[in-house]
């Protein structure tokens, strides 16, 4: 079975999760945050040390972290598509 859940704070996901039951959740992408909350979340401070346009890859099984950038720069193809099509529409 896999699961995605999302949320936009961590009081929000422990509304609904005790923290037994996220442990079960074995790989998580966290943005940056708050200490506490990363602490909460990963027993470590890291994803408070993210900067912009950066995430963690957290693996419970694999125990480790790894920092990429969530947001892939689009291709070639798309640039120039999308700019002929601003032009034609100016």
């Amino acid at each position: 079975m896999h699961l995605i859940i999302w949320c936009d704070t961590v009081n929000n996901l422990n509304r609904y999760f005790t923290h037994q039951q996220l442990r079960e959740f074995e790989m998580r992408v966290l943005f940056q945050m708050s200490p506490n909350d990363s602490g909460a979340l990963l027993d470590s401070p890291a994803a408070s040390k993210l900067g912009r346009n950066r995430a963690l890859f957290a693996s419970e099984e694999q125990n480790r972290l790894e920092k990429f950038r969530p947001y892939g720069m689009p291709g070639q193809e798309w640039l120039e598509r999308v700019g002929r099509t601003l032009i034609r529409n100016v």
